[in-house]
C-alpha cells in the first residue's frame, strides 16, 4: 500500500469531510448526545465546507494519501449518491 503526505488540493474535501466528521463520531460519542453529534458530523455540510475553503485557498492543511483505501473509497461512493 502507497501513502502520501501533501498540501490539500481540489477534489479533497471528501476525504476530509470524512476524516473530520469520523474521527469527531469516534472521539464525542458517549460525550455529546447522538443527536447533538449527528448534527456537528454531517458530511454533506462539512464537505461543502471544505471545498469552499480548497476553492477560495485558504488555509494550509495536509493529507495523508493511502492508495487503495477501501473505507475512503466507500466514503466517496456513498458521497457521490448523496450528490444526485
Amino acid at each position: 500500500m502507497e501513502a502520501e503526505l501533501r498540501s490539500v488540493r481540489k477534489g479533497d474535501e471528501n476525504a476530509l469531510a470524512y476524516v473530520q466528521t469520523e474521527s469527531w463520531k469516534a472521539a464525542y460519542a458517549g460525550i455529546l448526545d447522538p443527536e447533538t453529534l449527528e448534527r456537528y458530523t454531517d458530511a454533506g455540510r462539512t464537505t461543502e465546507m471544505y471545498r469552499k475553503l480548497i476553492d477560495e485557498n485558504m488555509g494550509n492543511g495536509y493529507i495523508l494519501s493511502v492508495e487503495g483505501s477501501r473505507n475512503m473509497q466507500e466514503h466517496q461512493r456513498v458521497s457521490e449518491m448523496r450528490a444526485r
